[in-house]
């Protein structure tokens, strides 16, 4: 087998008796060193990384359109479930509300339409013999039938702060006439010596005594102030109001302080 040696001879030595290039006038050439193994490892090294580097950039503008694509339908699928779970505005016509007479002969409908607007509705069979709507806050709290069929007392809200009665006759030759109620509520400020009362009136409680009797309660404010008579209650009346019905007329037959539980 051939064997290669070696020899590093430092500029700075050697051997004795022998003249170097320099004291001979002779200029020493160049070799340059090969280059180790080591060395050649960690260039192929980052020759393979550049390329990785580049085949993982291609392959992901590849498949950038693909992933857009299906980000886009699964935002489009949950955006459609969202949609879904969202409770629907009803905004169709609430149901009437019917009461009948005791002989069944009328009916008395609240109709409300998609205005939340208010209607009371009478009829004789399927004939309409009376309609009264009401505006501001509206809304009937009451719809009271005597037993004999005879009359329809309710009470209708007028206002936010006020509810009123009300009472139709269904007896003569044109039924649903409105009964003329005497002025109770000025029989009830004669007594705290005044003439008009504050913003507050609400008539509730409505009953039939027998066929031609009825009470019901009436309370409110003496004089504008604060609206709640917890507060103020020296500023509040509560009577309780009777009345004897003939035909479109009614008289006064009870007005009396209701007495405040302790």
């Amino acid at each position: 087998p051939k064997v290669s040696i070696t020899f590093a001879i430092s500029s700075s030595a050697k051997p004795p008796g022998i003249p170097s290039n320099k004291e001979k006038g002779v200029a020493t050439p160049f070799y340059p060193k090969p280059i180790q193994p080591n060395i050649m490892k960690l260039i192929s090294a980052l020759f393979c990384l550049m390329f990785l580097a580049s085949f993982t950039e291609r392959s992901a503008a590849q498949s950038e359109p693909a992933t857009q694509k299906e980000n886009h339908d699964d935002a489009t699928t949950n955006q459609a479930q969202s949609l879904a779970n969202v409770p629907k505005i009803d905004n169709a016509k609430p149901a009437p509300i019917t009461t009948f007479s005791p002989d069944r002969k009328y009916s008395v409908t609240q109709d409300i339409n998609e205005f939340r607007e208010h209607t009371l509705v009478v009829k004789h069979g399927d004939k309409v013999v009376h309609e009264e709507p009401v505006g501001g806050y509206g809304g009937y709290e009451e719809i009271n039938w005597s037993s004999d069929s005879r009359y329809l007392a309710f009470t209708q809200r007028g206002t936010k702060t006020s509810i009123s009665l009300a009472v139709l006759s269904m007896r003569g030759e044109h039924p649903c006439q409105e009964v003329k109620i005497p002025d109770y509520e000025l029989n009830i400020l004669g007594r705290h010596q005044l003439i008009e009362r504050g913003r507050c009136a609400f008539d509730e409680k409505v009953t039939w005594i027998d066929e031609t009797h009825l009470q019901f309660i009436t309370r409110g404010s003496l004089v504008d102030s604060i609206s709640d008579p917890e507060y103020e209650p020296e500023n509040w009346y509560q009577y309780r109001v009777g009345l004897e019905l003939s035909d479109n007329h009614a008289r006064l037959t009870l007005v009396e302080p209701v007495k405040k539980k302790n």
